[in-house]
Order: structure tokens, then sequence, then C-alpha cells
């Protein structure tokens, strides 16, 4: 019997940006540790994983989990700092085409959803759009039982 469940995925590129960072910021002794908690089929696999490879998100978890020990503490935002810096460095060169819109609204109506491509089956969804007002997105979860480390997204 075949499952119908699909099992949530992230890309590659999510963890490499992550450890890019984390090392960029941080230092790679941070990243040494990091990843030394992990399990070491796991932070092998993370270490060795392309950019466009599918990547199970529960693993991409395990790595936001580990990062939030080693840096919550001291740095309460780092994976918004971590979410830029993977827009502005992996985002541009992967997916220049998609980024570069002219508004808002051409960028969240384009008939590729960037958050697709790097978090599968989740998506992002206009609700409504008011002129003067902005935009109403909704954010479909992957699944319910993979949350975020401290609450805070990707």
């Amino acid at each position: 019997m075949r499952s119908t469940t699909m099992k949530a995925v992230a890309r590659g590129s999510t963890a490499k940006a992550t450890m890019q960072f984390v090392s960029t910021r941080y230092g790679a002794a941070a990243l040494d540790r990091i990843v030394s908690r992990l399990d070491p089929a796991l932070a092998n696999g993370l270490l060795r994983i392309g950019m466009t490879d599918d990547l199970p998100y529960a693993d991409l978890v395990a790595l936001w989990h580990s990062a939030d020990r080693e840096l919550g503490q001291e740095s309460p935002h780092w994976m918004e700092e971590a979410g830029a810096y993977a827009i502005e460095s992996f985002g541009q060169r992967l997916y220049r085409g998609l980024l570069q819109k002219s508004s808002p609204m051409e960028f969240v109506t384009q008939s590729v959803s960037l958050f697709r491509l790097y978090y599968s089956p989740g998506d992002i969804v206009l609700v409504k759009a008011s002129r003067g007002v902005g935009l109403e997105l909704v954010c479909r979860a992957l699944l319910a039982t993979e949350a975020e480390p401290s609450g805070r997204g990707a």
C-alpha cells in the first residue's frame, strides 16, 4: 500500500546558507560546535549536500535547533539575520529572476512560488491585497509537528 503522506523537504541551499552564515558571522569554531551536536550521519550529509538537493525538513530543523542552542542566548535574532543573508547571497544567485520583481504584488502572485522552491509542500498564499494597506499572506505549514527552533520561522 502506497502512502499519500508527503514528507516535507527543503533545498540543500537552505542548510548551506545557514552554515555559511554561522561560519562568516560567528566563526568556524561556532559552526563546528553546532554540527558536532548532530547525529554524525546527519552532520556528514549536511556538509555534503548540494544546493538543489532535497533535504528532509526535519534535518534542516535539527540544524536550526542546534544553531539556536549555540547562538540563541547571545544572538536571539540570529535566524532572521541568517534568512536575510540567505536571500542576499544564495537567493540572488539561484532565483534572481523571481526576486527582482517590480512590486510586492508581482512577487506574491508570480506563477512560481519562491517559498515552495525552498520548502515543499508548504506554501505562502495571497489572501487579500489592498492599495495603500499592503498584502495579507498566509503561510501554510509544512507539517504541524515540525516546529522551528524557539518558535521562529525560516
